[in-house]
């Protein structure tokens, strides 16, 4: 007789992960839960909502009548995640920690534990996507509520650890969600506000919170096409490329084209349309493919056209993908230009219609040449 296949479920306390335990569990699954507790919310003081996300997720597993395990990947999400996220915004770059999470943490540490420790078969997560699968591998597919899709954030993550994953709330749309968590009793994570942006930073403002780590000297904004100087700023760490700058003694708003960090100048440009925060051309560190078929095609040095999005939510861009340099790095040709959402240490994602091929890094885009050419020793240093 055919044992029951037993999966564990990662719990985060909202309705999402909720529902997709209920779901396993009422198709006849030997289910339970694990909730993550990846950050040392003590040490924060009370700032991040951790201890109280673990009580909702404790009393969500009671409803449906499914085991929990608390588990701690505090010391691997320091590591791979966090470090990763202040040596960027040191170095001027714009890191993605969720990317980083999904990729290191929930489907790293924790698929990992689940597997070899647990002794589970399956991984599922609350996740809003899809996955087919063939003997020729899986495929990451977009969820049915395309609103609510999170390919993007899953497009680092190894294919291994996907054959053995489930989204269960992938092929249902997040107001049926809500009805179906209110329908069994789940009424008050159908009602629980969702969660936005890095849990650890609860509601300070991203500011505040990175400077506690944070301490890059002060420097100045520059007019990208006249080297004037804009205004002071107090650190690159607090700034992104396509950023608004509001000056109160500006007849129009600045947006950041370019950050420098050996010389702490922000280079800023004149309005929103402005043609430096345009790109043509996104260079990228070496890509991760979800599946081998495409690493296969990218090795041949053919090109790659496909669709491309530079931040979730993001429209697509139709694009040429093709090798440079010889440590396997890519650059992506656009259709069109993309105007102010490419930042070095983002990710550009690559899509095949409504499969998610997989993505880079990127490490840099096509230059904007100003107007007026001018050296540091140039830029007027008064307002």
């Amino acid at each position: 007789m055919k044992s029951i296949r037993k999966i564990a479920v990662a719990m985060s306390g909202g309705v999402d992960s909720a529902v997709s335990a209920l779901i396993l569990k009422k198709r006849g699954y030997d289910v339970m839960g694990v909730y993550m507790a990846n950050w040392n919310m003590y040490d924060e003081q009370g700032h991040c909502s951790g201890e109280q996300d673990y009580l909702d997720a404790e009393k969500a597993a009671s409803l449906i009548g499914i085991p929990l395990r608390r588990v701690s990947f505090e010391k691997e999400y320091w590591t791979q995640v966090f470090s990763q996220l202040l040596d960027g915004y040191e170095n001027g770059i714009t890191p993605n920690p969720d990317i980083l999470c999904n990729k290191h943490i929930k489907f790293g540490a924790l698929f990992d534990y689940a597997i070899n420790t647990l002794k589970v078969d399956w991984l599922a997560t609350g996740h809003y996507a899809k996955l087919q699968y063939s003997r020729n591998g899986v495929r990451l597919m977009k969820a049915k509520d395309l609103n609510k899709d999170q390919t993007f954030f899953l497009s680092q993550v190894r294919e291994e650890a996907l054959r053995k994953t489930l989204f269960p709330v992938g092929d249902i749309l997040k107001s049926d969600v809500k009805k179906l968590a209110e329908k069994s009793g789940l009424i008050h994570f159908a009602e629980k506000k969702e969660s936005f942006g890095i849990c650890f930073i609860g509601n300070r403002k991203f500011k505040d919170f990175i400077s506690e780590y944070i301490s890059t000297p002060p420097g100045v904004m520059v007019d990208i096409d006249t080297g004037r100087r804009v205004c002071k700023h107090k650190g690159i760490h607090l700034w992104t490329l396509g950023q608004c700058i509001h000056q109160p003694s500006q007849s129009s708003a600045y947006y950041v084209c370019d950050i420098n960090p050996a010389s702490n100048i922000i280079y800023v440009a004149a309005g929103r349309n402005h043609p430096s925060l345009d790109c043509h051309q996104i260079f990228c560190a070496k890509p991760h493919w979800i599946s081998g078929r495409h690493q296969k095609l990218m090795e041949t040095h053919q090109v790659l056209v496909c669709d491309v999005r530079t931040r979730h939510r993001a429209n697509f861009t139709k694009c040429n993908i093709m090798f440079f340099g010889d440590k396997g790095k890519l650059v992506v040709d656009l259709a069109e230009p993309i105007s102010g959402l490419v930042a070095p240490g983002q990710y550009a994602v690559f899509y095949d219609g409504n499969e998610c091929l997989g993505s880079a890094m990127i490490v840099g885009k096509d230059k904007y040449e100003p107007r007026k050419q001018f050296q540091n020793n140039e830029i007027c240093h008064s307002l």
